[in-house]
């Protein structure tokens, strides 16, 4: 996955997804590349990505920019925005990683159509029913992350071992 020899790390972003994408997305895309590393493959509506990094000269940075068609936004249901928009910003960011193109995908987008996304992209492990949604504990360990954030109203002991796995 990760080139060996430079040691940089591949993320595909919804560069579309959240309140304020793209602006919001591409600005630290920049930052995060800008310190090193790692290189982003933004992911959505071509036009609007490249006036976000013309907007901070951005242009020699390890960017790329992938068209997708369509966003998927919060308040729609998942998995019918699967079926209707197969050309979404968040499905073809999972696409990325499925073909090895692509370390991690990050989205700030709807977090429904991101695990749906995932689950139906990359697959579940056997015997899991339901994805986790983490998110990293800065200053406890080097690589401490907290599954289920409160994302799940309806938690049981069977999924909170399927969000461990």
């Amino acid at each position: 996955m990760t080139n060996a020899s430079t040691q940089t790390f591949r993320v595909s972003l919804d560069a579309m997804g959240g309140d304020y994408g793209p602006s919001e997305t591409v600005l630290g895309a920049i930052n995060a590349v800008a310190a090193g590393g790692i290189e982003v493959f933004l992911v959505g509506d071509p036009v609007e990505i490249q006036a976000e990094i013309d907007k901070h000269s951005a242009h020699n940075l390890p960017l790329t920019i992938v068209e997708s068609d369509e966003v998927i936004r919060d308040g729609e249901s998942p998995l019918q925005a699967l079926r209707a928009k197969p050309r979404a910003s968040a499905i073809v960011g999972v696409g990325l990683v499925k073909e090895g193109l692509a370390d991690a995908f990050v989205s700030m987008g709807s977090t429904g159509a991101a695990m749906a996304a995932s689950a139906f992209g990359l697959g579940m492990m056997p015997g899991i029913e339901r994805p986790g949604l983490g998110g990293p504990m800065y200053g406890l360990a080097p690589n401490t992350v907290l599954i289920e954030l409160g994302s799940s109203i309806d938690c049981n002991p069977t999924k909170l071992i399927n969000f461990a796995a």
